[in-house]
């Protein structure tokens, strides 16, 4: 199990590559492939696990990701959003998500991102899919249903996306956090240059 309380300066020391005892899915190379129908067919089946695990807003757990944009080259890893009021409540979830083999990211290892906390589904010591929870009051749930929504409609900026991820992931392969770092740019100019408050 990966949680909040096996964090140790021996786990620390791995994040730092001084140590080979981290989990296999916890260090795996950035690896973009082709889109694939099979995506929105995995958060679908996703969806169904998590809400006969905890009683999820189905209408509120959406499909986030380049994994949900139709034609774009990602990771093959299903991301998905849920709004919280506050974290009160993660003990409780993890109970019952790390029987079908979620994890949690421990709080210390995404400390610049206090708004949230990610499960990682594990299949086959590999990452399948990211539930990220999300403070309701910081605004980044709808942030990244409004870059989803961007990128499904203009086509072109999927392509100018896919051609920089393709490039980073060369650049930052074994980096995962660099990796999702120098996107950011990107990320806020299309924010600002296409979304027209829909």
């Amino acid at each position: 199990m990966f949680r909040e309380d096996n964090l140790t300066s021996s786990t620390i020391a791995v994040m730092n590559n001084e140590s080979a005892n981290w989990p296999k899915w916890a260090t795996e190379p950035v690896n973009i492939e082709p889109y694939s129908n099979e995506w929105p067919v995995r958060y679908e089946r996703i969806v169904t696990e998590l809400n006969g695990l905890h009683p999820f807003a189905p209408h509120h757990l959406i499909h986030v990701g380049s994994t949900a944009v139709p034609g774009l080259a990602a990771k093959p890893i299903i991301d998905l959003a849920y709004p919280i009021p506050d974290f009160s409540a993660i003990e409780d979830i993890l109970s019952v998500l790390e029987k079908k083999d979620w994890h949690l990211i421990p709080p210390e290892l995404d400390a610049e991102r206090y708004h949230r906390r990610t499960f990682v589904k594990v299949v086959d010591e590999h990452r399948y899919a990211h539930l990220h929870l999300l403070l309701s009051g910081s605004g980044k749930y709808d942030l990244l249903k409004r870059f989803r929504d961007i990128l499904r409609a203009y086509p072109a900026l999927v392509e100018e996306y896919a051609d920089l991820k393709a490039q980073l992931a060369e650049k930052y392969q074994n980096d995962r956090e660099l990796y999702t770092a120098a996107k950011s740019n990107f990320i806020m100019s299309a924010l600002d240059n296409y979304f027209s408050g829909r």
